[in-house]
């Protein structure tokens, strides 16, 4: 998959930022160059060309808004972590929702 993302977008290859999400289909998955990443889903796995590799769930964690220095990954597995993400909303959406739904209850 890999090959074929470079072959059908050989410019991206120059953008540093440019990731893909490998556990999608070629047709289906997003490739991002804005510095943004694709939505996470239940098997995510996504790849950074400029680090050559993919994102650790410790990483994937930060990116959502969760702060790892205080949580103990040790005894969890990489892929139930992966999952459990792929079925959450960031945590900056969940407060926003919160916040409507406060305001929502205190105008009635």
């Amino acid at each position: 998959m890999l090959n074929l993302m470079v072959a059908l977008h050989p410019n991206m290859m120059r953008s540093p930022s440019f990731v893909i999400d490998k556990s999608q289909t070629i047709g289906r998955t997003s490739s991002r160059t804005d510095g943004t990443i694709p939505t996470l889903t239940t098997s995510s796995d996504v790849f950074s060309f400029a680090d050559g590799g993919g994102l650790s769930p410790c990483e994937c964690l930060k990116l959502m808004g969760h702060d790892v220095t205080r949580m103990k990954l040790e005894n969890i597995k990489a892929s139930q972590v992966r999952h459990d993400l792929g079925m959450s909303v960031h945590i900056s959406i969940a407060g926003l929702a919160m916040a409507g739904l406060i305001a929502s209850v205190g105008s009635g």
